[in-house]
């Protein structure tokens, strides 16, 4: 019985000490990256850096004399509008900077007025409103 088991017990562990040297080798080699471009390699490296941007602000509406059509409207909506900014930056230092695009940012940069005046071009071209003189 006990000659079955060293039968079995020898070659396996003989394969798996194989095996462990092999993978030792294996992780010694470094890939052949000459056929890789400087930009390709940029790119796989600052991608961990890369990051969405949302910038958004909701104005909440209240009419308090409007149209049926407004009112359709609003009740699409939630009495609401989104405007805001999205895409792409890439942070630039260990402490958090990110560099983007202005108009990813611009509506954070407006005040209360500014943006309100923003949703207020939002919804004043919706199809409900072109639909009445104003």
């Amino acid at each position: 019985m006990m000659k079955k088991r060293a039968m079995i017990a020898i070659p396996v562990s003989v394969l798996l000490v194989a095996l462990m040297a092999c993978s030792f080798f294996l992780l010694s080699i470094k890939p052949d990256t000459s056929h890789i471009s400087k930009a390709q390699k940029l790119a796989e490296y600052s991608k961990p850096a890369v990051v969405r941007i949302v910038d958004y602000a909701v104005v909440e509406w209240e009419f308090l004399d409007y149209n049926p059509n407004v009112s359709d409207y609003l009740k699409q909506t939630g009495s609401k509008t989104i405007i805001g900014g999205a895409g792409s930056g890439a942070i630039i230092s260990s402490n958090g900077y990110i560099v983007t695009n202005a108009h990813v940012v611009e509506f954070s940069k407006m005040d209360d007025q500014q943006i309100a005046n923003a949703a207020f071009e939002q919804i004043n071209g919706s199809r409900y409103f072109r639909s009445f003189p104003s």
